[in-house]
């Protein structure tokens, strides 16, 4: 079932408390948002949808998946950007990471972003692995890298569905040429660069 999304900051600011097997139809109206949300996300939190339980789901290629009880065990290359999220307005700074590893009740994902690869295992043996240079459509969102993105925003540019927008043109262009210059900055060794907007 589609939920909709919490803006309650005092409810988003609870600690979350573990999942269980209960919690399952919680996961799934997860999945249901999320997938509903598509076109301008690629990852929720259960507290997005009210419910403080340790629950994300996130787009794997198209496929939506949900984890129990996610915990990072290992990340490396921390560098800083900003992201906007369906329960507040505007966009934040955050500190991200090239290489991560998240562990959940039943499997893990890797990704590396130098390497443009992720891998979903479960703890039943199944791996799934993904090459996130795919420009050919099938990968939708962010999953589907630059090129996908941006052709999907000139779609709904030229739909006229501006309503499925979280964010005016000119804020999320903005936005796109602060997270390239931080990229070129960082190629650079940290160098300074003008930004004009």
């Amino acid at each position: 079932m589609i939920r909709p999304i919490m803006r309650n900051e005092l409810v988003l600011q609870q600690p979350s408390t573990a999942a269980t097997e209960a919690d399952l139809p919680i996961a799934q109206d997860l999945l249901d948002t999320l997938a509903a949300h598509r076109h301008s996300c690629v990852g929720m939190a259960a507290n997005m949808i009210g419910e403080v339980k340790r629950i994300i789901a996130f787009d794997n290629e198209g496929a939506y998946l949900a984890m129990l009880n996610p915990e990072i065990v290992s990340r490396a290359g921390a560098y800083e950007t900003e992201e906007g999220c369906l329960s507040l307005a505007g966009t934040r700074p955050a500190t991200r990471y090239r290489t991560i590893k998240v562990m959940g009740t039943h499997g893990c994902v890797e990704g590396n972003m130098d390497l443009s690869h992720l891998v979903w295992h479960d703890f039943f043996g199944h791996s799934e692995e993904m090459d996130l240079n795919v420009t050919d459509g099938s990968m939708a969102g962010h999953g589907g890298g630059d090129a996908v993105m941006v052709k999907q925003f000139v779609e709904l540019l030229a739909s006229g569905r501006d309503d499925e927008m979280l964010s005016s043109v000119e804020h999320s262009i903005e936005s796109h040429l602060v997270a390239l210059l931080a990229e070129r900055s960082r190629l650079e060794h940290g160098r300074s660069l003008p930004v004009e907007l």
